[in-house]
C-alpha cells in the first residue's frame, strides 16, 4: 500500500489527498516536518507491515522522496519527528517499536 500524503498549499489550506509512491507504508501514522530546507517524512517503510522504521527526505518540497535514513529494521509504528536540536544529532525520531517506546536521534546530515 501507498502512504497518503496531504500538501500544503501555499499556506492557505490542504491539497487533495493522493498517492505518493516514494511513500511505502502500511495503514499507520508517520510524521513530516520541514528542516533546513527539507521535508522530512518518519514511517515504517514496508507495504504490510509496521517495521523497517525510515527516516525520508525531500528536496522539492515532497515531489519525490529521494534520500533516506533506515533507523531500525524491527517494530516501528506512530512516529513523532523533530529536528532543530542543538549539536551533531540535531534530529529524533520517538516511536513504538513493538511493547515498548523507543527514542533515536540522529543527524541530518546522515540522510543520504
Amino acid at each position: 500500500m501507498v502512504s497518503r500524503f496531504l500538501l500544503l498549499a501555499g499556506g492557505v489550506g490542504w491539497t487533495k489527498p493522493r498517492a505518493h509512491p516514494d511513500l511505502v507504508t502500511p495503514v499507520c501514522q508517520g510524521s513530516v516536518t520541514g528542516y533546513k530546507q527539507q521535508l522530512l517524512f518518519s514511517g515504517p517503510y514496508s507495504e504490510t507491515s509496521r517495521t523497517n522504521l525510515t527516516i525520508l527526505a525531500s528536496d522539492d518540497n515532497g515531489a519525490t522522496f529521494s534520500r533516506s535514513l533506515r533507523i531500525t529494521p524491527g517494530a516501528a509504528g506512530y512516529t513523532g519527528l523533530q529536528c532543530g536540536m542543538p549539536g551533531d544529532n540535531d534530529c529524533a525520531v520517538v516511536y513504538d517499536a513493538g511493547h515498548k517506546i523507543d527514542f533515536v536521534a540522529f543527524s541530518s546530515a546522515d540522510i543520504k
